[in-house]
């Protein structure tokens, strides 16, 4: 495909890489338009929110990954994602290492907001197992109806960004209207810098994980919000 391209990249992949490429037939882009799509919120449709590309960045930039793009305006698009190959090299003691860490966490309550349901089930799994009582919800609405049923006992929400109706930052709003204290970790798989903008972010009680994310990474958050219970 000839036209207009761009390479981000992380300097040299050392080793065995795997690539993804996806192509399509749309309208193309232009040079400006290049220089804009990793922009949170910018979108050349009439419907959608733009984080799309925006959390693709996050998830290559996590990986230490690169992306080619090649497109032609009135010809299309084509994407190719190149990811290094890794062994896991987790300790296999670590999920009992954070288990004694974070065990005193018992009966603290918990609301997990996301619209994937896998995601919830897998949360809830995690947060169970370290002593939460988690409670969930799979849109705005439910979350905000959650949090009000569940009242003072609520100590944490875990939040993701993008759901359909209301936006996790307008959630993070209404709830911070009531629970000014409320310790909230917002999930996105756009950087953390876009979220400090947002007024009255503040990383003592406000806590970011990038997706994609591991179970240790969001145990880790949870303590530095939190903290042992005491009881």
């Amino acid at each position: 495909m000839s036209g207009t391209s761009a390479f981000i990249e992380h300097g040299k992949i050392l080793g065995e890489v795997v690539h993804v490429t996806v192509r399509d037939d749309g309208a193309g882009m232009d040079a400006e338009t290049l220089t804009k799509i990793f922009d949170p919120f910018f979108t050349t449709k009439f419907a959608g929110r733009g984080l799309g590309l925006a959390a693709t960045r996050g998830i290559l930039d996590s990986h230490e990954g690169q992306l080619r793009i090649e497109t032609e305006v009135g010809l299309g698009s084509r994407f190719t994602f190149f990811l290094p190959i890794q062994e896991d090299a987790r300790p296999s003691s670590i999920k009992a290492d954070l288990a004694v860490g974070l065990g005193r966490f018992g009966n603290r309550d918990v609301l997990v907001v996301d619209d994937e349901q896998p995601i919830r089930t897998i949360l809830t799994k995690h947060l169970s197992e370290v002593g939460f009582n988690v409670h969930l919800a799979s849109d705005g609405k439910e979350a905000l109806a959650k949090a009000a049923e569940i009242g003072s006992a609520l100590s944490l929400v875990v939040l993701d960004i993008t759901m359909p109706g209301r936006s996790g930052i307008e959630i993070w709003s209404e709830l911070r209207k009531t629970r000014a204290e409320l310790p909230i970790i917002i999930s996105s798989g756009h950087p953390e810098e876009a979220l400090e903008q947002l007024d009255g972010w503040n990383s003592a009680r406000d806590g970011f994980i990038q997706k994609p994310y591991r179970n240790q990474t969001l145990l880790e958050e949870v303590a530095s919000l939190l903290g042992p219970d005491e009881s």
